[in-house]
Parts: structure tokens; sequence; C-alpha cells
């Protein structure tokens, strides 16, 4: 049975795709809620880590967390691109579960490093889960709804992204201090908040198993049965002849890598700016966790907002939007003298602002372009990039934080993101493209 003679709900304002049931929908939105707050945990809580168990001097602490970034990326760059054309010829699902696994696994065994090499293992142990992971649920995010409503989905997604990230922000950076209130050590405090991550990627495996069901996330399409896997893994490439789904893996390099830039340097920059005001690292973190919900909580009513207006105008011309955004709150870092200081929440708004479109625009912009059988691999062709950015900006980002100052990082992103808006501008002059992708328009 082809995909075209199954029945297609609806469900609110959502056109789900042929095959695609309530219960897969549901799943997806419990997806949205702890996937990408699993992802960027692990940086937010690596700051402690470093103090209270390594005992990392503080001039080095940025050149480590970059370089812990850049393996996490070397690793995902190996993995991302096969994982998605996996996800392609033998389902979403098995892969998910198996790269949530590992994610588990990783935060297990994180916070019980006594050396720098350990830290290491661990990360990358963690890093081939993300590939997995995060690729997956990328290809999952293109595969739920019809295309004239995606936008609106990816809106929601990632309203319950920031929900999530919100809960293990303001969660997990009170339970150290809460803990050695109590009569813990520093130590066992944060291992607490790793375990706590752990559990939570073991009982989210079960629910993605039982709730992806159905052909659609279970199972290859009969039309990639007799397609190679090599084909495959070149099939995302030749995609970005098409100039805005290249535009999309451009806005990945910075869209990814906003996500993990915000969670390591900010963390580590409010955890150095406490220590500085005489506070301890827990205190420090907590402290962090109402500048975190700040900013989701911004995030969160943009995303919504945002969704709507992606579907309604050319969605090249919402890239060349939200990169001016983007690139307008990044480089407002400039100001900022500690993230600690209430009264530069104005900036911190502005970053959210920006930083909360571009998610959106490169999936949804190069799922709106992609043909159905290709999408796990343009997924991973995404990822990919993405990778590279998070890569970059985690070796420089370290190198310049610990060199230059801590808001550097942040001004040299933003730069980057005003040349992509550039390109965003020019593709809407050259190719604009339509609101709906050529395979659909054809079918009609």
């Amino acid at each position: 049975m082809t995909s075209e003679s199954i029945k297609s709900l609806r469900l609110w304002i959502y056109d789900l795709s042929p095959g695609i049931s309530y219960k897969n929908f549901y799943t997806y939105l419990y997806a949205c809620l702890v996937s990408i707050a699993l992802l960027s945990a692990m940086g937010f809580l690596q700051p402690y880590v470093l103090n209270a168990n390594l005992g990392i001097p503080r001039g080095q602490q940025g050149l480590v967390s970059g370089n812990l970034g850049v393996l996490s990326e070397i690793v995902t760059i190996l993995l991302i691109k096969p994982f998605g054309s996996l996800s392609d010829r033998i389902g979403r699902v098995p892969v998910l579960t198996v790269g949530v696994l590992l994610l588990g696994l990783g935060f297990a065994f994180y916070p019980t490093a006594d050396t720098l090499n350990e830290l290491y293992i661990y990360r990358g142990i963690w890093a081939v889960g993300v590939a997995s992971t995060a690729t997956t649920l990328s290809a999952i995010t293109t595969d739920i709804p019809e295309n004239h409503c995606r936008g609106r989905l990816i809106g929601t997604g990632n309203v319950f992204n920031n929900i999530g990230i919100l809960m293990v922000t303001l969660g997990l950076s009170q339970l150290p201090a809460y803990l050695m209130s109590n009569g813990t050590d520093a130590r066992l405090a944060g291992q607490a908040a790793y375990w706590v991550l752990a559990s939570a990627c073991l009982i989210s495996t079960y629910i993605f198993y039982k709730g992806f069901d159905g052909p659609v996330l279970t199972k290859a399409s009969a039309d990639n049965k007799e397609v190679k896997f090599l084909d495959l893994l070149t099939n995302g490439l030749s995609e970005a002849k098409n100039p805005r789904i290249m535009l999309a893996y451009l806005v990945s390099l910075e869209a990814r890598a906003d996500l993990t830039l915000k969670g390591t340097f900010i963390s580590l920059w409010a955890v150095q700016s406490g220590i500085s005001m005489g506070l301890t690292p827990a205190e420090s973190l907590a402290k962090a966790g109402f500048l975190f919900g700040f900013m989701l909580t911004i995030g969160i009513f943009t995303h919504f907002s945002w969704g709507f207006f992606f579907d309604r105008v050319n969605r090249v011309t919402a890239t060349a939007v939200s990169m001016g955004l983007c690139a307008s709150g990044y480089m407002s870092m400039y100001f900022v003298s500690s993230p600690l200081d209430y009264v530069n929440l104005p900036f911190f708004a502005l970053l959210s602002v920006g930083s909360a479109t571009s998610i959106s625009v490169s999936i949804g912009l190069s799922g709106q372009e992609a043909t159905p059988e290709n999408r796990g691999s343009i997924m991973g062709m995404i990822g990919l990039f993405g990778a590279f950015g998070i890569m970059l900006t985690q070796g420089i980002g370290g190198r310049v934080f610990d060199a230059w100052g801590p808001n550097w990082p942040f001004i040299i992103v933003g730069m980057s993101q005003v040349f992509i808006m550039l390109g965003a501008i020019a593709v809407r002059i050259i190719a604009p493209g339509d609101k709906e992708p050529k395979t659909e328009m054809m079918k009609a």
C-alpha cells in the first residue's frame, strides 16, 4: 500500500501526512519536550563538573569546554549523515531508540570521570547518541505534517523544546545546591543531576518505541528498498544543487551551533562570574537558572508566533529575516558585562528572539524542498553542516573565551550570521522558489 492511499488525518490546525496516527503526533510532541532538553543539558551542567569534579583552572576552562565540543562534533560529523541515510533504509524508530540509549549511557558515566581523558571518552559515547537522535528526530519532523502546515508544527515543536529545556534548566540548576545544603558533597550532588538525565533517556526510549509505531516511521519506504546504501549517502549533497536547500544547509551551520554555544559558554560565563562574586559553582549555576528560564520563556512566545509567520511568507524571505534577528542578538553581547547582572536582560531577550527562529528556518526550508524518499539523507546533511558549525564555534569560541573575553564567541557568530543573511537575500532575488515544493505541486 502506498502512502498516498492511506488516509490523512487532521488534528486542530495540522494536516498529518498519510500513515501518521494521532499517537505518532502526540509522541512527537513528547519527543520535542525531552529531546533538545537532553541535548542541551550536557553543556549547561559541564561547568559544574569542570569545577567541582576536576578542578580545572579558570583560565583553561574555555579551552577545555571548546575541545570537548570539538570532540563531540568530530564524532557527529562522522556518523550523522550515515544515521540519516540508515533511518531512510530501516526506519526511524530503530535508529532513534539506540541513539537515546547511548545518550543515557553517556550521561550516566560523564560525572564519574576522574581525569580529562575519561571525560573525553564518555563525551564520545554521548556524541554517538546525539548523532543518531538529532538526525532521526529532524527526519520525523518532516514526516509528520503536510508541507503547508510544516512551519506551524515546527513552531509548536520548538515551543515544547523550550518548555523541556526550561524544566531541565530550572530543575537541574537547583538540584546540586539543594543536595549540598542537605549534607551531600559537591561531587555526588553533580552526579545526581546527570543520573536524573540518564533515567529520562531510559524512560524516553520505551515511549518512542511504543509511540512511533506505524508503517511511516518503523519501516523503510518501498522506494528505498532497492537503493544502495552508498547512493543514499550522496543524495543529501546532490540535493544542494537546489539553492534553497543549500541555503538551509548554511543556516544549519549556526542553528545547531546556537544551542550548544549558549548552553556551553553562557553557563560557563555565569559560573565564572558568580565565583568572582564569591558564589560557589552550585550557587552560580542556580542563579544562572533564572537567566536561562527568562531566555526560554522569550523563546516559547517567539517560536509559536514565528511558525505562523513562516507559513505565510516566502520561506527564503523568512530566512533572511531570521538571520538579521540572530546577528543583532549575538552581536549585542558586546555590551554585556555579566550574565548574572539582570540589567543585561534586554540583550539576552534579543538574543533569544533571533536564535528561536533559526532552527525552524533550517528544517522548514529543507523540508519544503526535499522529496519524501530523500528526507532522511537531507536531514543528515542538515545535521552534518550543523556539526561543522558547532565544531567551529566550540573550537574557536573556547579559545577566544579565555583570550579575549566571554562575550567574544557570540560576537564572532553574529558576524557570520550577517553573511548568511546576505546570502539569503541573494537567493530570494535569484531563486525565490514557492511555498509549495515541486514534488507536491506536480501531484496536484
